[in-house]
């Protein structure tokens, strides 16, 4: 079960998107020394007006279709349940507090011996769902058969997800949230990370870099172009620079294409946080030489991992700056070449690498800025349907209540008339009159705006009858 303050949005927001609301529809009214104001001016006047005078379309109350699609499929991979055929194997009821396991890769390869490039070792990728608030998480599990966990490496990852929790809301980054060892899953112990739950996500190798069949048979890449491109430099550089600003580096397995995830909104996230601390060992403390190495990893990675989508394209053998200097431009090659010359010992700052994106920048953040603004106009939507979807639940609580008792069985003659008697009985009238209106020629009438109006003035408490 989920709690009910998780289904709703946060009360800071809701104040704000209500105060929005109350100044959109304040009217004026001149007192004293105050000059009228004329009733309208051209096409406006002080109410909404499209259509009938004071009216909006029933559209404007509801959010976008492409946004309600996009959280629709986000709910549904979110409630999916595995159901294996053929060879493929089951899966345990629930591995610790998590149950309604389903794989996020291909748990047949897995078996097989399909090894992590990136770790050396093999891994299974679950969701599941908390038993203790009902939301839903990633769950790596890494081979117990390769990899005996010990009180040591538990340890490690507990350390790992004190130390990433100052990172927690960064947008970027699915810090490591728990660290336990169960055997449920192949029956030998195996240590388990948890991670946040994206719906909808899937790695940049299979985005870009893994081949997909067209309508016609062929196999073909999805090459990123160089706007995307600097889309995902920018966004990298941001994930880079919050953890090198707080003492902590990312790991270059961590950066990856294997394990860098593209959401549905083209926005990535670094997953697999906690598991290479938990393989090395150890956790690098903060101002040491070697958490400096690690950062400066972390810089190559970034390069390696940007060159590598430059070049997913035909069959090249290895990702080469030659063929990146020739399909882009001198400012991507030049940025190219300063991350991967970090290897050699090359000078690197990020107020270097802020300089090389300039307007990148400036166009990723108008970029996100629109989105924000749709998002929020959207929401806004959404609040005032969640508001009176809790207004009429508590409409029918009141007019909805069965002659019966609780369980079924026959209450008191009190208990029976309990929705027929005083106010009531006159909710009851009003419920008739929100939802069940009719003319006689017509039937029954289906009126959203009547529904709309009347509830918004119930709600408040307006005098008309």
């Amino acid at each position: 079960k989920q709690l009910l303050s998780g289904q709703f949005m946060s009360e800071g927001l809701r104040q704000q998107l209500q105060q929005a609301k109350y100044l959109t529809q304040l009217q004026y009214t001149p007192s004293g020394d105050e000059p009228p104001l004329p009733d309208k001016i051209g096409y406006y006047h002080h109410h909404h007006h499209h259509g009938a005078r004071g009216k909006q379309l029933l559209s404007g109350q509801f959010m976008s279709e492409g946004l309600r699609q996009q959280l629709q499929q986000a709910k549904y991979l979110t409630q999916l349940q595995y159901t294996p055929s053929g060879d493929e194997p089951p899966l345990p009821d629930k591995i610790g507090y998590y149950h309604t396991l389903y794989p996020l890769e291909d748990l047949a390869s897995a078996d097989l011996g399909g090894v992590s490039a990136a770790w050396g070792v093999r891994s299974s990728v679950l969701k599941g769902i908390s038993m203790r608030d009902g939301r839903p998480y990633l769950l790596r599990v890494v081979c117990g058969k390769q990899v005996i966990p010990s009180l040591e490496m538990l340890g490690v990852v507990r350390s790992a997800v004190d130390m990433w929790a100052c990172l927690a809301g960064h947008p970027g980054l699915l810090v490591p949230l728990e660290g336990l060892v169960a055997s449920e899953l192949d029956g030998s112990p195996s240590l388990v990370v948890v991670h946040g739950y994206v719906p909808g996500a899937v790695t940049l190798a299979q985005a870009h870099l893994q081949p997909t069949q067209t309508a016609s048979g062929q196999l073909v890449r999805n090459t990123p172009n160089e706007e995307l491109l600097w889309s995902y430099t920018v966004q990298l550089a941001a994930i880079l620079r919050a953890a090198h600003a707080t003492g902590l580096a990312l790991r270059s397995a961590a950066l990856s294409a294997t394990k860098v995830l593209l959401t549905p909104v083209g926005r990535l996230k670094v997953c697999g946080l906690g598991v290479a601390e938990a393989l090395s060992g150890e956790v690098v403390p903060a101002n040491s030489d070697d958490l400096l190495v690690l950062q400066r990893e972390d810089v190559v990675a970034m390069g390696q991992l940007l060159l590598q989508l430059a070049c997913a394209v035909g069959s090249l053998p290895s990702p080469s700056l030659d063929f990146a200097s020739v399909h882009y431009s001198p400012e991507f090659v030049r940025l190219l070449v300063l991350l991967l010359g970090v290897a050699d010992g090359g000078g690197f700052s990020w107020r270097a690498v802020s300089a090389l994106l300039g307007e990148r920048l400036m166009l990723e953040v108008d970029a996100l800025a629109m989105v924000n603004e749709q998002l929020l106009e959207d929401l806004s939507h959404e609040m005032e349907n969640g508001r009176l979807f809790r207004l009429a639940a508590k409409l029918s609580f009141v007019t909805d209540r069965p002659a019966e008792g609780p369980g079924g069985h026959h209450g008191s003659a009190a208990h029976a008339a309990y929705a027929d008697s005083g106010d009531r009985y006159l909710l009851g009238l009003f419920r008739d009159f929100v939802f069940h209106q009719g003319e006689l020629e017509q039937g029954r009438v289906l009126d959203w705006g009547h529904v709309l109006e009347a509830l918004n003035k119930l709600d408040a408490g307006v005098s008309e009858q």
